[in-house]
Formats: C-alpha cells, structure tokens, sequence
C-alpha cells in the first residue's frame, strides 16, 4: 500500500483528502515534486531572510546559517513526500534517470536544460535559486573554513533572487517576442 493512500485511508475524510489534493495541483499546475519543492524553498527563504534583515528574525552566523538553509530544504522535502508520496517517488526515480545521462553531456546540452525550465519566470527563478542556493550551502560547508553567515547572507540571497528573477523576466520576454 502506497503512502499517499494510507495516508488518505487514516482520515475520516477520503473524498475529502483527493479533492484537497486535486484542488492543490490545481491551483500550483505542475505535477513536478522539485518545481514544488524549488518554489516552496525559495518563496520560504526569501521570506524568511527579509525577517532576518529587518530584524524580526535572529540572522543565523557561520557554518550553521548554511547548515540551518539545506535543513530547511530537507524539511520541506519531508513535508511534500509525506503529503505526495507516490509522485515523490517517481520523480525521484526520473531525476536519477537523468543524472546518469549527465557524464555525456557537453557544453550545447545547458543551454537545452535552460529550455527545459518551467515556463514561468517565477517559476524558474525558484529552481535555480534553490540549485544556486544548495551549491551556496555545500561550497560554505565542505571548503570554507571562516563562514559567516549572519545578515550579509541574507541579504545576497535576497539580492540573487531579486537579480535571477529580474534577468528571467527579460529573458521569458524576449523569447516571446522573437515567437512572434
């Protein structure tokens, strides 16, 4: 028996659960688990960092900011596997698909995985924040010895978001008007 079904059978309400479900993949249109997880990460993150700028929230300092940021991600991931265990799942297993084709590609292919990008310049801001972001974390953690965090942190990752989405509203602009 699958998650998301002993899940929906543990509630009173069954009809009820697949018509939230239904009514939720509506209104966010992708059945793609990382484009959920991207946008809930990054839109959270952002969130997030404006309280810590302004003040509402403690900054988090050295190595624990970035740790703090990928157990960020690893707890929304949690939520959306719990929540869509069998769509988890199977783009779990397509994206491992995917990565053992990446040994093969060359240079031509990014820029096919840009197109490959949702078609929403918001959208596609939050993958690529939430990648730059995860590699951000990883660099700070592994490699860099004197990490330190703290408001200038947050305030970069505002400004990446700001700068990713301002540059891909150009872009998603111009594409439409060479379309035409």
């Amino acid at each position: 028996m699958n998650g998301t079904v002993a899940v929906a059978e543990a509630l009173p309400m069954t009809g009820a659960w697949k018509r939230i479900k239904a009514a939720y993949r509506w209104l966010v249109g992708d059945d793609d688990t990382f484009v959920d997880l991207s946008m809930g990460f990054a839109l959270f993150t952002v969130f997030s960092s404006v309280m810590m700028v302004t003040g509402h929230d403690t900054p988090k300092t050295g190595t624990f900011a970035y740790v703090h940021l990928l157990l960020r991600l690893s707890i929304i991931f949690g939520a959306l596997a719990l929540w869509d265990f069998d769509g988890v799942k199977a783009d779990v297993k397509r994206a491992l698909t995917r990565a053992k084709a990446l040994p093969r590609t060359r240079p031509g292919h990014v820029i096919a995985w840009l197109r490959g990008l949702p078609d929403h310049p918001l959208t596609s801001a939050c993958v690529l924040f939430t990648a730059a972001t995860v590699l951000l974390c990883l660099v700070h953690i592994l490699f860099v010895t004197q990490s330190v965090g703290g408001p200038a942190l947050y305030l970069g990752l505002i400004w990446m978001f700001a700068v990713l989405y301002a540059v891909l509203l150009v872009w998603f602009a111009l594409r439409r008007a060479a379309r035409r």
